[in-house]
């Protein structure tokens, strides 16, 4: 079902229902991606861990190891249940990587609950035993300083986590305001009658064809190999650049493309100017 209201997703933003798949291959292509079935082992254990994060992976293994030794009082459906849900999560993982497609961690989403429902168990499976069972005092204690020592060592590993929360949000909003401000200087508009809008990578086009409600061959990345090698980058129309060091890095570069995408092509000349970009226009 997933797929299918994935396509129909596709086909009602973009009017291609394979968007999303065609996109995700020319992209992990352009930036040297890993793919293919033999990039799946390695980032199928490192994805997992990364994914759901190291504290949360140990309880799952703390998780599975009491399952197994408490599987009669616990109940074999639950494991069952929660095994087929790790076992389709990996096949598709390995699917992914079968179909040439990127090796990205959100591939792994399924797996990656399925290792949280484990570790739920590490901590709360002892709820499930009688409460005359042997094992369940010494369960629930070393669930209880276990939790006690996660959450000590994550308040002060992460005590930042909020702040640097709300400022990416912040920043995310600021960069999504100067893109629209930038986008309506009537000198802007004015070259958007000459071309299409380039920008130096892929990583803000979707935001640009939403800002101007434009199609796919409205906004250009620069970075793209295709047609920088056949020489089809557009010389006229706009050409955005991104200023500022954190801007240039977050948003002005990309693996696997050239710095010289983050500047104003030849013929171009510069008709605006925020906090985060430059426009350049020719006609």
């Amino acid at each position: 079902m997933a797929p299918v209201l994935w396509a129909l997703s596709d086909l009602a933003v973009t009017g291609d229902p394979l968007f999303s798949l065609n996109s995700t291959s020319a992209l992990a292509e352009a930036l040297g991606r890993d793919r293919g079935i033999a990039a799946v082992p390695r980032a199928f254990v490192s994805f997992l861990s990364d994914t759901a994060r190291p504290p949360v992976a140990a309880a799952a293994l703390g998780g599975i190891a009491l399952c197994l030794l408490a599987a009669r009082p616990l109940g074999l459906r639950a494991l069952h249940v929660l095994a087929a849900l790790f076992g389709a999560g990996a096949i598709t993982f390995v699917g992914v990587g079968v179909a040439g497609l990127s090796i990205l961690p959100r591939y792994l989403t399924v797996p990656v609950v399925a290792l949280c429902l484990f570790a739920a168990i590490a901590l709360a499976g002892w709820t499930l035993l009688e409460a005359g069972h042997a094992r369940r005092a010494l369960w629930r204690g070393g669930a209880i300083a276990g939790a006690v020592l996660g959450v000590l060592a994550v308040a002060v590993v992460k005590a930042d986590a909020p702040g640097r929360f709300a400022t990416e949000l912040r920043y995310l909003r600021a960069v999504h305001d100067d893109l629209e401000a930038v986008l309506a200087v009537p000198a802007v508009q004015d070259g958007l009658r000459c071309g299409p809008v380039t920008l130096p990578n892929y990583r803000l086009v979707p935001d640009t064809r939403w800002v101007l409600d434009v199609g796919e061959a409205d906004v250009i990345a620069r970075s793209d190999d295709r047609r920088r090698a056949a020489g089809l980058l557009p010389s006229t129309g706009v050409a955005l650049v991104a200023v500022g060091e954190k801007n240039v890095r977050r948003i002005g570069r990309a693996d696997g493309t050239p710095r010289t995408t983050n500047r104003l092509p030849d013929g171009f000349r510069e008709v605006a100017r925020n906090r985060t970009f430059v426009a350049g226009v020719s006609c």
